[in-house]
């Protein structure tokens, strides 16, 4: 259950001494404050300041603060003060906002009014002495040009007590001042529903809301939710209160709530998957968490969805973790391989976030799935690369906001718990190897993705034919590398359409280093990984001409690609070796024995031609 997860993790942060400045205790909040207002021990106002920090790009105009959390955080159209943190207009009255100033004022005095302290005794001296202002008077302030930035309606600002030689401390921050809203919060709770909590199995006032969330890409600005509903068409089980539809006491929304906060804030724990400078992008954040502090685990764990990056202390202990992983063998025994895992992939929806899955399980488990996908994935001249980053290549351009929404999710479910990937992943590799090429355009110069394709669709096929029971052999297994035992059609006609291209690019290609402007891959590799009796006829054709002319040329190449010819249509191809068409499986077979033809077939020593040996090596770049 994920809010009990969550909620856990919670009481594992409030009862770590070191952990407990990472979640707020209950009754408090995380938020973003841009100003304190200064005011002297007699409540006078003395200043309002600023509380940015850092210079230049690397500076927040703001701090984060735990200050009291309101009874009632969506704000509609009622007027509702906050405790010691809220904007200009309720806490000044600023812009006219004379019934907000009232409300705040009356708010602060409920709550003060039996709290002994000097602290709580400015802030109710500071709203009985100020009256609500149209127009704030210039000569109370040092700074009018911050206070007027401060008068943002959405910038927060706090209370700072300072004494004659410039000590002070937050009001918010004070114990008696906590303890105080603490016992306002107990009389005047949000929910008067009384029911079981489905976490504790206490009966207690149930939750009103689910703790929303801030900052969300892709979400409203306003706060996005996990648990939400605005009708009575989502109560369940024939209930008719909200809170009833919900199940979970107050705690265990707040705590649950505060947890995911602090995942969705702390880069340690989560990866995001989408462009961040484009607000049209479809952002799936992936949070994981552990059930006991495992530092060592997490940034391996973190390496499974994203690699490290260069500059990370660890990446050495990390990239030698992997390397274990990848060959079967263990990951070392720095690494505790019963730690428990939870992994949570979550994506906006207007106001709502939308669960696409969660999964847990011990991190030894974890380990042996992400070697089984490192295995599947493996392609000769492929860098090993994350998931993520192998999915952007389903997408024209390579772009983010063009990645279909229906793979990222299933996609890293299937990496996670060693499943099959779905099946729409297959079809789209293939569907833009036909588009493409396998080829486009970044940054104004040509990238060749083929590789990192042809590795998706290689654990594609391993995967479905693992689940399917299919008995592999030598003659239909689909390796990392070129196997020249394996007869399955798509794979020799793949191949076969290699040996052509490279035929062709030595026959014509000019006596300059220009590359040719178009090859059979540019026209006729799309209808050939489909329907093959359509062109490799004609195909072929051309290409003895192209032979013909190599014999004169360069009869050392010539005889590598006649003995590739031989091999590949003499001994293993059938009388009738085109078929009208390839079946899926059949077109991702296609291009894995294009591509490794490509990449090995040609690479054998030879005779020399004319005092000079051919270079037969592949022209295909390295892949990144």
């Amino acid at each position: 259950m994920i809010i009990k997860d969550l909620y856990d993790l919670y009481e594992r942060y409030v009862a770590d001494p070191e952990m407990q400045s990472e979640v707020p205790l209950e009754g408090m909040s995380v938020e973003k404050v841009f100003w304190e207002i200064v005011l002297s021990e007699d409540g006078e106002l003395k200043n309002v300041r600023s509380l940015s920090w850092g210079d230049g790009k690397n500076g927040n105009e703001y701090r984060v603060m735990h200050v009291p959390r309101p009874l009632n955080e969506r704000r509609s159209s009622d007027v509702t003060p906050y405790f010691l943190c809220d904007t200009a207009e309720y806490l000044f009255g600023l812009g006219g906002a004379k019934k907000k100033h009232s409300k705040s004022r009356e708010l602060h005095e409920n709550v003060l009014k039996g709290c002994n302290d000097f602290a709580a005794d400015a802030v109710r001296r500071f709203f009985s002495q100020n009256l609500p202002m149209g127009e704030w008077d210039a000569k109370r302030l040092e700074d009018t040009l911050s206070f007027r930035k401060a008068s943002n309606k959405s910038n927060l600002l706090v209370f700072y007590i300072e004494n004659s030689v410039g000590e002070g401390v937050f009001v918010h921050e004070c114990p008696s001042v906590i303890d105080a809203w603490n016992c306002y919060r107990a009389e005047n709770p949000e929910s008067n529903t009384i029911g079981q909590c489905s976490v504790t199995g206490e009966k207690v006032a149930l939750a009103h809301v689910f703790l929303p969330l801030t900052g969300f890409p892709g979400a409203q600005p306003a706060r996005a939710s996990l648990i939400s509903f605005n009708c009575e068409s989502f109560c369940s089980y024939g209930e008719k209160i909200k809170e009833h539809t919900i199940g979970v006491s107050e705690r265990v929304a707040f705590g649950a709530g505060s947890t995911l906060r602090k995942l969705l804030s702390d880069p340690e724990h989560n990866v995001r998957f989408g462009d961040k400078t484009d607000k049209r992008t479809t952002n799936t954040i992936f949070v994981f968490w552990s059930d006991r502090p495992a530092p060592d685990e997490d940034a391996l764990f973190r390496a499974f969805i994203q690699p490290p990056s260069e500059d990370d202390a660890t990446i050495k202990r990390v990239q030698d973790a992997l390397d274990n992983i990848k060959n079967g063998n263990s990951f070392g025994e720095s690494f505790d391989a019963n730690v428990r895992y939870y992994v949570l992939g979550i994506s906006p929806n207007a106001a709502r976030l939308s669960v696409r899955f969660f999964e847990t399980a011990t991190f030894g488990k974890l380990a042996v799935y992400h070697g089984q996908y490192l295995q599947d994935i493996d392609m000769i001249g492929v860098r090993t690369t994350s998931l993520l980053q192998l999915i952007r290549q389903c997408a024209v351009q390579g772009k983010y906001k063009n990645i279909p929404s229906t793979l990222v999710n299933p996609c890293m479910q299937a990496m996670l718990t060693g499943s099959r990937f779905p099946r729409s992943l297959l079809s789209t590799l293939l569907s833009r190897m036909r588009t493409d090429h396998g080829s486009y355009e970044l940054n104004g110069k040509p990238y060749e993705v083929t590789g990192q394709r042809v590795s998706l669709i290689k654990a594609c096929l391993v995967r479905a034919r693992r689940f399917s029971g299919v008995s592999l052999t030598r003659e239909n297994e689909v390796d990392m590398s070129l196997n020249r035992e394996n007869n399955s059609i798509g794979y020799l006609l793949g191949r076969l359409f290699a040996v052509m291209e490279k035929a062709q690019e030595d026959a014509v290609k000019p006596d300059t280093d220009d590359e040719l402007n178009a090859t059979i891959r540019d026209k006729y590799i799309g209808s050939a990984s489909v329907t093959p009796a359509r062109v490799m006829p004609t195909l072929m054709h051309g290409c003895q001409n192209h032979l013909s002319i190599l014999r004169k040329k360069r009869p050392g190449l010539n005889y590598i690609l006649e003995r590739e010819l031989d091999e590949i249509v003499g001994g293993k191809l059938s009388d009738e070796p085109y078929p009208r068409t390839l079946s899926m499986e059949e077109q991702g077979e296609f291009f894995i024995g294009y591509y490794q033809e490509r990449r090995e077939g040609f690479r054998s020593s030879h005779k020399q031609d004319d005092g000079a040996s051919d270079e037969t090596t592949s022209n295909d770049s390295s892949e990144n």
